[in-house]
């Protein structure tokens, strides 16, 4: 059994990499990169079944039914089985792990609606992963808009600052498994990483920490 599950919950050019590095370097922590949220798409189909079973399934169906079946639906145990496949097949942990986990960056309207879904998604984590603990990773807004892709994007800066609104609608909903990070300050000052490591009841070791600074993370 993994002693916790790691999210780190943030938006591109945000230097999340960097984050997962620092994660990665602590004994133990086995923390992978993005997956297109593939996660997102299995909690959609978790929903699904879940609404089959409560809305459709409430009464015995027969199997005249057109909902036939729905009443024997086991949406926790389809969820269990979910994220046992996404452990074993995408996060692939080694052996030796002791936390797991992943960070993703898509979080905005286009995979998310609105707030209610990516609340339940998140939902969705707490309840099937082990210890879950939830890292929001952000990002000076100016200098982000100006990173890679998003300088193309004329509405960069409004679209980062709809998806930190977001996080932080999450943030306070999951308060006490959460911890905020910036990456403008831990970046200049890794000693602003202390609460991070506090949170997740982990030794802080400055030298070791200054070292995966001077490392060349994402592109």
């Amino acid at each position: 059994m993994y002693k916790k599950s790691i999210f780190i919950i943030t938006y591109g050019r945000s230097g999340s990499t960097l984050l997962q590095g620092i994660l990665n370097s602590i004994d133990g922590y086995e923390i992978k990169g993005e997956n297109y949220s593939a996660l997102g798409a299995l909690f959609y189909s978790y929903i699904r079944i879940k609404k089959a079973r409560y809305k459709q399934g409430k009464n015995i169906r027969y199997s005249t039914d057109p909902w036939f079946g729905s009443d024997e639906l086991s949406p926790k145990r389809y969820g269990q089985n979910l994220v046992k496949v996404f452990i074993e097949d995408i996060l692939q942990p080694s052996h030796n792990s002791k936390v797991i986990g992943f960070k993703e960056i898509r979080y905005d309207v286009s995979e998310f609606s609105n707030d209610q879904y990516v609340i339940e998604y998140l939902y969705f984590l707490k309840e099937f992963f082990p210890n879950a603990r939830f890292i929001f990773n952000e990002r000076n807004i100016e200098d982000t808009s100006e990173s890679a892709w998003w300088k193309e994007d004329p509405k960069a800066s409004q679209k980062i600052q709809a998806i930190i609104a977001r996080m932080k609608v999450l943030y306070y909903e999951f308060q006490d498994i959460s911890c905020w990070v910036n990456y403008d300050k831990y970046s200049k000052n890794i000693e602003e990483l202390q609460p991070l490591f506090g949170f997740l009841e982990e030794e802080f070791d400055k030298e070791r920490l200054e070292n995966i600074l001077k490392k060349k993370h994402s592109y």
